[in-house]
């Protein structure tokens, strides 16, 4: 190949890169194009978050309520929208560290877990230890009195929770009696929550101490939610295997069937049978005053002897039993 001919094929080349270059920016998306949130799970519609938000509202209530009660200092939490999250990406890196409690559901399986400001909550704990002093706004080590009635604080809140999912259908919580300040918690990466973010418990606060974080994040698993974003599902709910065969039992018991009282059987010939007449004789194959058999689908089920009850032939079951059992037909 000539020097020649590898040049023109070089800027052949080339060419076409350039080609494909100005191809590739006519096709870039244009700018009311958004791109698919990847890292943010769209487990739920537009009119299922709606439900999560009111399911937050009517939870924000209720925890507002209780905490006011226990802290005697009036708590207003409004809730943000529900947003869905991998649990991975519940904080930001470098984030830094908020109080936790674990959740759990009613067979002690992890269910998520209640982070708490920390400016917020020391003010709460020193609020209930009759304190007055400036509560530092960073996460520190507590103490076990600190951390016990911090725990209190959370145990109210779930309670008040806990009336929330009652009437949405979700299965009962409850929390873990110890505090964790590791962000995120660990063993929460590939699961998907939803994050229920309640802002402005820390009213009380000196402005000078107050933040724009939200003062308390429930991060509850998606599954859990499900009742809540569509109420239907609580209905279309399959039964447990052992409700299953309890009804399966009960309608096999309710079954009408044939029973059959055999006395014995005789093998004969077709032209035999076809020429009996009225008054012959055909003799079974059992001795007189042996157990005769009931039948079911074909089945022997029982065997007993022929009696007479009430005016009908009758089968009396001569089996190892508490008492005898007459079935008449």
């Amino acid at each position: 190949m000539s020097q020649a001919t590898t040049t023109l094929d070089t800027q052949a080349l080339e060419q076409m890169v350039a080609a494909a270059g100005a191809a590739t920016g006519a096709l870039a998306p244009s700018d009311g194009a958004a791109e698919y949130p990847w890292r943010t799970p769209c487990r739920f519609t537009r009119p299922e978050r709606e439900r999560l938000d009111a399911f937050a509202r009517d939870a924000a209530e209720r925890i507002s309520k209780d905490l006011t009660a226990l802290l005697r200092r009036q708590c207003e939490f409004r809730p943000q929208p529900v947003a869905q999250h991998y649990g991975e990406d519940l904080w930001q890196p470098n984030e830094r560290p908020v109080y936790g409690v674990p959740l759990a559901d009613a067979a002690g399986r992890p269910a998520g877990f209640i982070g708490l400001e920390p400016a917020a909550a020391l003010d709460w704990v020193d609020r209930l230890l009759g304190g007055s002093q400036a509560a530092p706004t960073a996460a520190r080590e507590l103490s076990s009195l600190e951390s016990a009635l911090l725990v209190d604080i959370v145990a109210a809140a779930v309670q008040a929770l806990c009336g929330a999912c009652r009437e949405a259908g979700v299965p009962a919580l409850r929390h873990v009696e110890k505090v964790t300040t590791a962000t995120p918690p660990p063993g929460l990466a590939g699961q998907e929550f939803c994050a229920l973010a309640l802002m402005g418990g820390d009213c009380g606060l000196p402005a000078g101490r107050q933040t724009a974080r939200p003062t308390a994040v429930i991060a509850l698993p998606s599954d859990l939610l499900v009742p809540v974003a569509d109420p239907e599902s609580r209905k279309a709910a399959p039964p447990a295997p052992q409700e299953i065969r309890r009804r399966l039992l009960a309608h096999l018991e309710g079954v009408s069937v044939t029973a059959t009282v055999r006395l014995g059987t005789v093998g004969v010939a077709m032209r035999d049978a076809m020429a009996l007449e009225p008054g012959d004789v055909l003799l079974l194959g059992r001795a007189a005053g042996e157990p005769v058999e009931l039948l079911i689908m074909g089945n022997v089920i029982r065997v007993g002897l022929p009696v007479a009850c009430q005016g009908n032939y009758a089968f009396q079951v001569r089996e190892a039993r508490q008492w005898p059992r007459i079935c008449t037909y």
